[in-house]
């Protein structure tokens, strides 16, 4: 009965860790995008205590008994925030940010959030609006829209974050992008479409100078040659699992049908 529960529970977990990893291949055309990767820690074992005598365990340096496993698990799904590659695209409202742990802050409606993904859009109403390509609103450094006539042409974002667009043939600026750095990255959680939510309180600082590169976007940080081989190495560990409980399943049924 051990080696079914330790196999159930096996499958269990490295399903998790495939739905993981083709989660990071999938987006691994995704500008900004950051990958997951799970971490294993060993369930609680169960001690036997196999020899009532103590007198014949003398001078032993382990512990009395036998531990046997019970599996292991996922114990945390983390987000790996180190920089991808710059691709150049030469397009005004393309921006990557130089420093891996800042982010651009954009509205959502579950509240502001903050993203890697420099592939700015702009949205046509009553005024022409800064926003990321899902739709959400990049918010300036005041804390509000950035917004600008809809006669206005080369828009573009300048190092420092200042959105420039030309209005009758003059240039002028029309507010700066709120870029916040996260002192720890690991207080993120995903909150879909590649943003994530962040303690705008008291885990954020708001640098200054310039953060950015014109006309370049930052690539996914997924490595597909690793992605492959990680599926591949828990596929064989899941097959592995499945022929145990498999077998398992076959020897209780012989015990089952033994006759006295």
């Amino acid at each position: 009965m051990q080696s079914i529960y330790n196999s159930v529970n096996s499958l269990t977990q490295l399903q998790r860790q495939l739905d993981v990893t083709g989660h990071n291949i999938a987006n691994v055309d995704t500008i900004g995008f950051k990958r997951q990767q799970g971490h294993f820690a060993s369930l609680l074992s169960q001690a036997y205590n196999n020899q009532p005598r103590p007198e014949f365990e003398v001078g032993r340096d382990t512990p009395n008994g036998i531990r046997i496993g019970v599996g292991g698990h996922v114990a945390d799904i983390s987000q790996q925030f180190n920089i991808g590659q710059i691709r150049a695209t030469e397009r005004g409202l393309d921006v990557f940010l130089k420093a891996s742990r800042q982010f651009f802050v954009v509205e959502t409606p579950n509240g502001p959030g903050v993203t890697r993904d420099g592939n700015l859009q702009l949205s046509v109403g009553a005024e022409t609006t800064l926003v990321d390509v899902n739709g959400n609103a990049t918010l300036g450094d005041d804390g509000n829209r950035i917004t600008m006539p809809n006669e206005a042409t080369n828009h573009r974002v300048r190092q420092d974050g200042v959105v420039v667009a030309s209005v009758n043939g003059v240039e002028q600026q029309f507010g700066r992008l709120d870029i916040v750095e996260v002192r720890n990255t690991s207080e993120l959680r995903p909150m879909g479409n590649n943003i994530y939510s962040a303690d705008f309180q008291t885990e954020v600082d708001r640098p200054l100078g310039n953060l950015l590169i014109e006309g370049t976007l930052e690539s996914s940080n997924v490595d597909l040659t690793k992605e492959m081989t990680d599926m591949t190495i828990t596929q064989r560990a899941y097959q592995m699992n499945s022929r145990a409980l498999s077998m398992s399943d076959q020897m209780m049924g012989l015990v089952t049908s033994l006759r006295p």
